[in-house]
Parts: C-alpha cells; structure tokens; sequence
C-alpha cells in the first residue's frame, strides 16, 4: 500500500470535524488541511491544485479503529453504537452475534469497495479509518494516522 495519504482522502472528512494532530497542537480538518510540504493552511486556499501526495509523518489524522464499529461511542454529543445506527436496527444490544456479523460484513465491503456512498459518509462523518490509515505505514515506519481513544 502507498505511504502517503492524498489531498482526495482527506476532503471526505471537511465537514466532519476530524481532527488532525501535528505534534505542536492539534486542529481541526475543517481550520487546516495539510499542504505538499506538510506545513498547515487555511482549507478555504486553493488545495484541488494539488495533485501530489502529501507526507504526512508529523501531522497526523486521528481516527477511530474498526474495532470501535462494535463498541457505543460519543460523537457529537450523541452515545451510539455505530453499527447499529448505520445499519437502522433496533436493538439496545452491544457486542451479541448479529452486532459482530453485521460489523464483520461492513468492513469487507469497505475493503471490497464495495460499500455505498451514504455507509462510506456515514462512517467518515464518525471518524472511521476508512481509508486503513491505522494498519499501513509512512516512511519513518509509524502508522498514518493516530488511533482515536474510547
């Protein structure tokens, strides 16, 4: 897998007020967008005219691992446990079989890309490494992103 995250990557989560973490203080996505050289910027600048990809070794999305899928969370302001909102069921339920199947089955449709548009919004609207930022590695051999804590 690539070693960069690119400029496409990250516009899936302007709005969502993702946070970015740059070792000095930490942002949100929609204050600053990482530019090529990896210094911060206004997200209003021009960034479609970047291409390239951008390393991001010192600033660094914070996101949640899929294993939070399963597990309630707060975003927003709201407790939930996010499979069970994407998915619409009514169950108060955490952790029980249909909960694990359903989670098992989200993520291999996002590895498959096969998962659709308002699932992939969803997820990215809640932070989700969608992009398997967690499990891949820049070129200082540290993971991409930083793993969003419970």
């Amino acid at each position: 897998m690539s070693d960069k995250i690119t400029i496409d990557q990250l516009k899936i989560f302007v709005g969502t007020g993702l946070k970015i973490n740059s070792h000095k203080y930490i942002c949100d996505i929609d204050e600053c967008v990482i530019d090529c050289c990896g210094l911060m910027f206004d997200y209003r600048g021009d960034y479609d005219s970047c291409y390239k990809d951008i390393d991001l070794s010192i600033n660094k999305p914070i996101v949640r691992p899929w294993s939070h899928l399963t597990k309630e969370i707060e975003h927003n302001g709201e407790r939930f446990v996010p499979i069970l909102k994407l998915l619409n069921l009514n169950t108060t339920t955490r952790g029980d079989d249909l909960c694990k199947f359903a989670a098992k089955k989200t993520l291999e449709r996002v590895n498959n890309k096969s998962i659709s548009y308002s699932e992939l919004s969803e997820l990215s609207y809640w932070h989700f490494d969608v992009f398997n930022w967690l499990s891949r590695t820049g070129e200082d051999g540290q993971p991409l992103a930083i793993e969003m804590k419970l």
